[in-house]
């Protein structure tokens, strides 16, 4: 078994995983924004440890070790621009997945998600949460 491992390495079909790391399985149509995440919650933990309490929001984290000195001007930006791209990732997902799923069932020759468009957005978020749970129907 070990030797097969060893092999295994050598050929490079199994990966070595850095100490305190692991490896997580997503849907690829989410990977980019996965990545960004982690990222940012890796800078947030580490500022939170830094500033010696948790904070809520990861910039307030960055905030706050950038205030104690534990961070200088260029790695508090930095750190902020990571957590804005996180954020914006975070929120854009469903449409980014939607429109990776959509052209992959496309060049597969298969149609099972309609075309997302920003007006059927706005129209679905305009639905009151009377519309949503109305008895009319039933």
């Amino acid at each position: 078994r070990a030797k097969r491992r060893v092999r295994a390495l050598a050929r490079g079909y199994v990966h070595r995983v850095a100490k305190g790391h692991a490896h997580i399985e997503v849907p690829s149509s989410v990977l980019p924004a996965a990545k960004l995440i982690c990222r940012s919650l890796a800078t947030h933990v580490a500022h939170d440890l830094l500033a010696g309490r948790p904070h809520h929001y990861a910039r307030l984290a960055t905030s706050a070790a950038f205030s104690a000195g534990h961070i200088d001007k260029v790695t508090a930006n930095k750190a902020l621009r990571e957590h804005r791209t996180a954020g914006r990732a975070k929120h854009e997902i469903s449409r980014l997945a939607a429109t990776v799923s959509h052209v992959a069932d496309e060049a597969a020759g298969v149609s099972l998600l309609p075309p997302v468009r920003s007006r059927d957005l706005l129209r679905d978020a305009k639905l009151s949460m009377f519309e949503l749970f109305s008895d009319e129907d039933d």
